[in-house]
């Protein structure tokens, strides 16, 4: 029975892609194939790797060592713990990250967990509780 369930699954995702191809998050064009982003696109994304501030996640040199903290954090410690992301927000991922935030767009959301989770996966192993923060309290409803 679930294998017929599964067979019926894959049948309808198919369908659908056919009907309907996947859409590039970034171009909108169609027909960008298994992942959210054409190859030309994923290759703009720059994604954190390596060494990071403990705190609030920007890129350190490859000499920092494991709890490193920026100059900036220390300077001017956030209120939070700790914060991670999953790439760099500049002019290839900003499209992205807006559709998200102020259009709703939210077909990208299973790709965004899994950057996400890779990004902060020490972190999540860590935590005791994680707490999301609306950035308006609009947000909150």
């Amino acid at each position: 029975m679930e294998q017929r369930a599964s067979r019926s699954k894959a049948f309808l995702r198919s369908t659908a892609d056919f009907l309907w191809p996947p859409r590039s998050l970034v171009s909108r064009e169609r027909g960008v194939g298994k992942g959210p982003l054409a190859p030309h696109e994923f290759g703009q994304i720059h994604f954190l790797s390596g060494a990071v501030c403990d705190r609030c996640g920007a890129p350190l040199g490859a000499d920092a060592g494991d709890g490193a903290v920026c100059a900036v954090c220390i300077a001017r410690p956030p209120r939070w713990d700790r914060a991670r992301a999953a790439f760099v927000y500049d002019a290839a991922s900003r499209r992205l990250v807006l559709d998200l935030k102020r259009s709703g767009r939210r077909d990208g959301l299973v790709t965004f967990a899994g950057w996400m989770g890779q990004a902060g996966e020490r972190l999540l192993a860590e935590a005791d509780l994680i707490v999301p923060v609306p950035l308006h309290y609009a947000r909150l409803a």
